[in-house]
């Protein structure tokens, strides 16, 4: 946000954006990244439909 309560902790790009794929995605965040947990907000592309 425009006041620096905020961080990037993750971005990715993918051609599918289907159910299997994000879910990999996620697993994968989640996995490898122990405070996953403390994640408030996820934002994604407005087409995105799962």
């Amino acid at each position: 946000d425009g006041i620096g309560e905020s961080e990037i902790i993750c971005l990715w790009l993918t051609q599918r954006e289907d159910k299997d794929t994000l879910t990999c995605l996620v697993d994968h965040f989640k996995k490898h990244n122990e405070n996953w947990l403390l994640v408030r907000c996820v934002i994604s592309d407005k087409d995105i439909t799962v």
